[in-house]
């Protein structure tokens, strides 16, 4: 009698962490755009979580893997932005980050 064949490995999944998130510029409503970068280490669904006196915005976006840029301006992650202080958080399903930043 023969050994059955063995089966080949599953690979494991990739589960996508988020480093390097930077928020630079100003955000002057009509004037400047700032802009966000983050790197995700794989293709995954981010959460986008906008917080702003108590008020919460909450959106799903695809990203690839890689760095990824957004302008901030009158709208981030198609949300709309008014003036005051802001905190973005992104969450994967691995971790999350947050920045601050303010609109004027």
């Amino acid at each position: 009698p023969t050994a059955p064949a063995p089966k080949p490995a599953t690979p494991a999944p990739v589960v996508a962490r988020l480093s390097a998130v930077h928020f630079r510029g100003r955000v002057a409503l009509g004037r400047r755009r700032a802009r966000l970068s983050f790197t995700s280490s794989a293709a995954t669904t981010l959460t986008v979580t906008l917080r702003r006196h108590g008020h919460t915005a909450r959106t799903a976006l695809r990203v690839p893997a890689g760095t990824s840029r957004w302008r901030v301006g009158r709208r981030v992650a198609g949300l709309r932005l008014r003036r005051g202080r802001y905190r973005l958080t992104l969450a994967g399903p691995a971790n999350a980050a947050t920045v601050a930043f303010r609109v004027r």
